[in-house]
């Protein structure tokens, strides 16, 4: 997880945001992809 925190701008004290924000983009891939699949069907 250290790593991760230190490619996307280093630092512990930045490691808790860039995961909050990680988590909010991961959510809205996959509202994304769930509303692409609904009207393919």
């Amino acid at each position: 997880m250290g790593n991760v925190g230190i490619a996307l701008g280093g630092g512990k004290a930045f490691s808790a945001p860039a995961w909050f924000i990680l988590v909010i983009i991961g959510l809205a891939v996959i509202g994304i992809n769930h509303v692409i699949q609904r009207t393919k069907n």
